[in-house]
């Protein structure tokens, strides 16, 4: 927002307080959801990744993946993607070995 009180005036009619929006391609989403992800404890929910997608992050990057996990930097669940503690530390260049796969 240019100024404060153009969003303030914005919120009070109900509307949105936002200047503008960034459209994103699907291969800058899926990027994303990996960083994003990675980033929490929790890691990636891999059937909200595949139904969002229509694709099997788990099989679409098992080349970058499956190293890591040997690796002890990823735990990979029938469920989830996540860091171990050792691969939190090293979270951006997991992330980048794995979006290089997709």
């Amino acid at each position: 927002m240019a100024d404060l009180e153009t969003y303030i005036e914005r919120l009070h009619q109900g509307r949105l307080a936002e200047e503008g929006r960034e459209e994103l391609a699907e291969a800058q989403e899926m990027i994303e959801t990996v960083f994003l992800g990675l980033r929490m404890a929790a890691g990636i929910d891999l059937a909200a990744f595949a139904e969002r997608f229509g694709r099997l992050l788990e099989e679409r990057a098992a080349a970058a993946i499956e190293p890591l996990v040997a690796a002890g930097y990823l735990r990979l669940t029938p469920e989830r993607l996540a860091p171990t503690v050792k691969g939190m530390r090293l979270h951006n260049s997991i992330s980048s070995q794995i979006t290089n796969a997709l």
